[in-house]
């Protein structure tokens, strides 16, 4: 702190306004607390990567490329169009924008009614309780603050061989597209490079999916992630396994497959999904007592305290980097500050929008295998559900883990049509300790997909 000047006393200071800044500010504000939101690009940051780049841009693309796609279940319903279905990309681009703005001004609204001060800025700390704000072309501010929570989530990893590249694309990019590229590779096979992916070939680019590693979704169960891996080979999508990017010419890029041959890959653009980074860079967290872990992820205790004044929630810390494990995180560090000392240990299911979808959340069957409970999983194909022949989508499968001496639920994975909306019930079921009884025994309506549930009832567990 410069001599002479003086700091501005705040009660509480959120750094971020992404799903689990917004979050943090909103809880505290109706809890009592006055709130000071800092975000590099004031209210017009609220929402975050998530809302302005990432997760809902994304699934308007992947909710367009569906549309397309499903012309020929269309055509075996009855339903003939005048001709090919195609997307105008400008209009598509309209549209998104207007949801991205919609959803944005409803969160800006209930920030301004919960009394919530925006400060447009760059925050770095100066001590244990203290922090600049610096503006572009502007005077800076110092806060000295009660408490704070940092939430400034994460950024995309760059590959330092596309880096500068005019075909090289992040997922922010593919959203602004203006042209359909006819052949795209996507590095990485996480879930962004399979959403991507996925959206692409449907819309009528030829793509080629390059993963280092063995498999694709490293994060789900093997089980799952050969679901989808069934899916992208029937959109038509190559997927290369422990395959190397070596270089790019003018019109393609240069690829080392597993066995170590070399060939050239035809790229119109070249997607980078490599998976994501802490945005710790700048903060200065060490003048206040913060450290800073592997990879730059904030360190936290079981409390998600950073010190005795600072916590950190979301992408920032280690951990699965979900917009909604953020925001569940964020009102745990509110009431942790506010003197109820609170863990976060809901369950956190984790989802990707492939065709099928996936959706898991729980213990896996090895998992629970290796943490010595004597575990069962059910399965059940979603061919035996009516609306599934109905969507004409039978794709995929609901697989239950339990816990075979007492019927506990122990965990979910669901692959095929809307697995990301069907898994929140078994969330809400395992949360609850339900057995599996309880599930396969609750009434569903017909025909509905959520009937996959009841479905596992004729697979009585092995007590």
């Amino acid at each position: 702190m410069v001599v002479g000047e003086m700091p501005e006393s705040v009660d509480l200071v959120v750094i971020g306004a992404g799903p689990g800044g917004y979050t943090a500010a909103l809880e505290a504000a109706t809890s009592g607390r006055q709130v000071h939101l800092i975000d590099k690009a004031g209210a017009q940051g609220v929402g975050g990567v998530s809302l302005l780049e990432g997760c809902v841009p994304s699934k308007a693309l992947i909710e367009v490329a569906a549309a397309i796609h499903d012309e020929g279940k269309r055509r075996q319903m009855g339903v003939t169009p005048d001709g090919p279905t195609t997307v105008n990309l400008s209009v598509f681009q309209e549209w998104k924008d207007s949801i991205v703005t919609a959803l944005g001004d409803g969160v800006r609204r209930k920030l301004a009614a919960a009394s919530v001060t925006i400060i447009e800025g760059t925050a770095k700390f100066t001590g244990p309780t203290t922090l600049r704000v610096e503006r572009e072309n502007q005077a800076s501010t110092i806060l000295e603050f009660r408490n704070a929570i940092i939430a400034t989530g994460s950024q995309a990893i760059k590959l330092p061989l596309l880096e500068g590249h005019a075909r090289m694309l992040d997922a922010a990019g593919v959203m602004q597209m203006s042209m359909i590229p006819t052949n795209t590779v996507v590095v990485g096979a996480g879930a962004t490079g399979i959403e991507l992916g996925t959206a692409l070939a449907k819309i009528g680019s030829k793509v080629t999916i390059l993963e280092a590693a063995p498999s694709i979704l490293p994060t789900f169960p093997p089980a799952v992630a050969s679901d989808v891996l069934r899916g992208l080979h029937r959109l038509g999508i190559s997927v290369m396994l422990g395959a190397r990017l070596d270089g790019v010419t003018e019109t393609a890029v240069r690829v080392t497959d597993s066995g170590g041959d070399m060939s050239l890959i035809d790229a119109d653009i070249i997607v980078a999904a490599l998976g994501r980074r802490p945005y710790s860079d700048g903060l200065a967290a060490e003048r206040a007592g913060v450290t800073l872990g592997d990879s730059g992820y904030i360190v936290v205790d079981e409390f998600l305290m950073a010190t005795d004044q600072i916590a950190a929630i979301g992408d920032v810390t280690a951990g699965p980097g979900l917009a909604h494990r953020a925001g569940a995180e964020a009102i745990a560090a509110v009431r942790t500050l506010g003197g109820q000392r609170t863990r976060q240990n809901a369950l956190i299911p984790h989802v990707v929008f492939s065709d099928p979808e996936a959706a898991t959340v729980g213990l896996g069957l090895a998992e629970a295998i290796a943490l010595g409970y004597p575990a069962e999983e059910i399965t059940v194909p979603f061919a035996e559900v009516a609306k599934s022949r109905i969507l004409q989508d039978t794709s995929g499968r609901h697989r239950i883990t339990v816990d075979a001496s007492t019927g506990i639920l122990l965990g979910a994975s669901i692959t095929g049509n809307h697995a990301t909306e069907l898994i929140a019930e078994m969330g809400l079921a395992i949360e609850a300790g339900l057995l599996y009884d309880d599930v396969t025994g609750t009434v569903h309506s017909h025909p509905t997909l959520s009937e996959i549930v009841t479905a596992t009832h004729f697979r009585p567990i092995n007590r």
